[in-house]
């Protein structure tokens, strides 16, 4: 085989490869678009089982707000809910509420604070907690718990990218409710700019910490 045409044999392997590269680089809107496209046909074609019957999901639609009143409800109401939801055999609670601020519509016959405490100190409840990504590091006091031990590994003497999302702050809950339960998990999930939601992160880090997703402790 003669030089030019070994040349164009090089040429024409090389230049689909640097387009390529090019492309995964700079990641066009058009590129995007049609991952996202084929994502989603994917998604529709593939097989679905039918949901099963062991998740519930307890929503505080009208008709509970027109039973009991409109939202937030008082802490020892929600803490009566999770003790209903125990005494019904519920394996987990995992609760999507953060309780970040005292409840404000106490009275002098009961905390419903402590009364919320006092029910999740019962077992099997997960509570919600948000991560912040902006940047901004606030001076707050330590109220995330739970973290998990997870070993990453990567290679010696490289530097590679993150693999976790790595958050600057959290928004808790009170820290007598965080300390009465087992596990936690933050509430995080950010759609695309279409606005489906197609992942959802399962570990997060704060603080060189791991923590799960509030999904990931509720199975676990």
């Amino acid at each position: 085989m003669t030089g030019r045409p070994r040349r164009t044999m090089v040429y024409v392997g090389a230049l689909p490869i640097l387009l390529v590269g090019a492309l995964c680089l700079l990641r066009p809107v058009f590129l995007i678009s049609l991952e996202r496209a084929v994502y989603d046909t994917l998604a529709r074609a593939s097989d679905h089982r039918s949901p099963g019957g062991r998740v519930v999901i307890v929503d505080v639609d009208e008709r509970s707000l027109s039973a009991v009143g409109q939202w937030p409800w008082r802490r020892d109401l929600v803490g009566q809910l999770v003790s209903n939801l125990r005494n019904l055999d519920a394996s987990v609670i995992a609760l999507d509420i953060i309780f970040a601020e005292p409840d404000r519509l106490s009275d002098h016959a009961i905390n419903p604070d402590a009364a919320l405490a006092a029910s999740l100190s019962g077992g099997r409840v997960v509570l919600g907690y948000g991560l912040t990504f902006d940047g901004i590091r606030r001076a707050t006091t330590p109220c995330v718990q739970h973290p998990w031990g997870v070993s990453v590994v990567e290679p010696a003497n490289v530097q590679v990218e993150q693999p976790f999302f790595e958050a600057s702050s959290a928004v808790c809950n009170l820290a007598q409710l965080t300390a009465a339960t087992d596990a936690s998990g933050f509430l995080n999930a950010a759609p695309d700019a279409d606005g489906i939601l197609r992942r959802v992160p399962l570990l997060a880090m704060f603080e060189g910490r791991t923590y799960p997703s509030l999904a990931l402790a509720a199975v676990s």
